[in-house]
C-alpha cells in the first residue's frame, strides 16, 4: 500500500498489485486502498515476473515508470 500525502485514515492511499494477462504481458493495477476500486492501469509490453515484489532484477527504466504511474493515480485520487 502507497499512503496518500498528508491523509488521516488507515485505508487512505493506493493498493499496487501485478496481474499478468492472457497475451503474457503485465499490467500494474492501482485499486483504492479503501474500497478496492480501480484507479487506473498500466498496461506493460512485457512480464514482470511473479517474485519480483523485494527482487532488484527490474530495470530501473521500470521502477521509475511503475513510480510515476502509482505518484499520477495518487494525483488523481486526491483531486476527487
Amino acid at each position: 500500500m502507497i499512503p496518500r500525502p498528508g491523509g488521516s485514515a488507515e485505508d487512505d492511499g493506493v493498493v499496487l498489485s501485478v496481474v499478468t494477462g492472457a497475451d503474457g504481458n503485465s499490467f500494474l493495477l492501482i485499486l483504492d486502498a479503501g474500497s478496492f476500486e480501480e484507479v487506473a492501469r498500466a498496461q506493460l509490453d512485457f512480464a514482470i515476473p511473479y517474485q519480483f515484489h523485494g527482487e532488484s532484477h527490474l530495470t530501473s527504466a521500470c521502477v521509475r515508470a511503475l513510480l510515476q504511474v502509482s505518484q499520477n493515480a495518487l494525483n488523481r485520487a486526491s483531486r476527487a
